[in-house]
């Protein structure tokens, strides 16, 4: 029924090899910068989400998603995100982990290292009990007065390296002129907040996609937490081809849940309109679409369904109209049983139930200063 198009990089990844990992190198500015661990997005944790800092790239990039057809649209959005993240992240990673030189005042540097087609240098410093850091970039061979800042964050440490609270900017934009590779266009910008090894992220994409000929650009707000039983919660949205019909893909937004061991939901949601008033594929004019679907531990689908519901009125048996389900609502987990509401605003920035923390700031709109 169904055809992605989903959040996937087709262009190849930083060669940096990633150091996942929170031992203190002994230097504070550079165990107070971000990695990849930190920063990703989870449902499961699966390859297929790119939410580890080691693994086969190329394999996971080959594969848009795996699970339920919900589950596997969730983690093609988690994918999407996380794949740019490393694209960036891992540079800073790879560079935090060599000897810096203090280049004057307080301000620490690292590298140069090439890598594909770039040449990445990190620079940090630390105000009261922030570290600022700024990842600078330039094409290979390319005049030292060309790097420009393609990321830049603050972190306020906590026990561990590389964990804490702070935010983080960076620019797809600028990476992409510069690494002719590098597909993705845009900017994400990302307040987080970890505490042990728990996450919590927000994600600002603004103009977000992962190649332009392929993927129309999205503006909206990711979220995720995974605390430290493993239990995930996230929010995100896509174009997907959900409805049957002539006219495309729809924008899908998700609610997804996890709980190790038991087993999972999703909550969708397809407005009627999109936010500049064009139809939103083929949703019925004056209805909008929910769809609920669970699975268990093995990730096999008990139960879905996906209903046509009257615009403008609460979901009901007198509102809405069945037009897929498979499987019986008793298949599910009992934890997963109950509807839970989707999304319906692509700007959504509220915390989930049993987030593992609180943010100290919300993300930002604009690149960090450093």
């Amino acid at each position: 029924m169904k055809t992605s198009t989903g959040l996937i990089l087709a262009a190849a990844l930083s060669a940096f090899a990633c150091s996942n990992t929170t031992t203190s190198t002994g230097d504070e500015l550079a165990d107070s910068t971000p990695d990849v661990e930190g920063l990703t997005l989870e449902m499961t944790g699966a390859a297929t989400e790119q939410s580890r800092a080691e693994g086969n790239d190329e394999q996971a990039l080959t594969t848009l998603g795996s699970g339920p057809e919900f589950l596997a649209d969730v983690r093609a959005e988690i994918k999407g995100v996380n794949t740019a993240v490393k694209a960036l992240v891992a540079p800073i990673e790879a560079l935090a982990a060599t000897t810096g030189t203090m280049q004057g005042g307080n301000v620490k540097m690292y590298g140069p290292q090439d890598s594909g087609n770039g040449t990445y240098e990190l620079f940090a410093k630390k105000a009261g009990v922030n570290v600022f850091w700024k990842l600078q970039a330039k094409t290979k061979g390319a005049d030292d007065s060309t790097y420009a800042a393609v990321a830049v964050g603050r972190l306020h440490k906590g026990d561990l390296a590389h964990r804490g609270r702070g935010v983080i900017g960076m620019d797809l934009d600028k990476l992409g002129t510069i690494d002719s590779a590098f597909l993705g266009r845009g900017k994400l910008y990302a307040s987080f907040t970890h505490v042990g090894m728990a996450k919590m992220l927000i994600y600002r994409l603004d103009g977000f996609t992962p190649d332009p000929a392929t993927t129309p650009a999205l503006t909206a707000t990711f979220y995720g937490h995974k605390s430290l039983s493993g239990e995930a919660r996230v929010r995100v949205g896509g174009f997907f081809d959900l409805v049957s019909g002539p006219n495309g893909n729809e924008l899908m937004l998700a609610r997804a849940h996890w709980i190790p061991e038991v087993g999972g939901r999703a909550d969708v949601f397809l407005p009627a309109t999109l936010k500049n008033g064009n139809a939103n594929g083929d949703v019925p004019a004056g209805h909008f679409i929910l769809g609920h679907a669970c699975w268990n531990q093995l990730e096999q689908e008990g139960f879905k369904v996906v209903l046509s519901c009257e615009a403008g009125k609460p979901a009901s048996s007198t509102t809405c109209t069945v037009i897929e389900t498979s499987g019986d609502r008793a298949n599910c987990p009992a934890a997963t049983r109950g509807d839970e509401d989707p999304p319906t605003s692509q700007d959504d920035d509220s915390t989930e139930a049993g987030a593992p923390g609180t943010f100290d700031d919300a993300a930002p709109s604009a690149m960090p200063d450093f």
